[in-house]
């Protein structure tokens, strides 16, 4: 799922993961290695450390994230794919 939008989504996982956590949080640290190290193992990274978030804050975090990236048109448009049109 992390992969999907790439450092956009990072980007806003972290202002409201900040919102809610302590600056030393682990998971702040996990999203920054994600935002300047980019790939399979950071993200891996950030899913682990919000499964050690206290579950109603993870919620809290992740319905911000959502709400923020649902509201933020060019970040649905950047998500989008163009269509394979060679398959016609």
């Amino acid at each position: 799922m992390f992969e999907t939008f790439g450092p956009r989504f990072f980007e806003v996982l972290r202002q409201a993961a900040a919102s809610r956590l302590a600056p030393e949080d682990a998971c702040l640290a996990a999203i920054d290695a994600a935002l300047s190290r980019p790939g399979a193992e950071t993200t891996l990274a950030v899913q682990d450390a919000l499964l050690r978030v206290e579950p109603a804050v993870r919620e809290a975090i992740l319905a911000q994230t959502h709400r923020a990236l649902a509201t933020d048109g060019a970040a649905i448009l950047a998500a989008w794919e163009p269509p394979d049109r060679s398959a016609n």
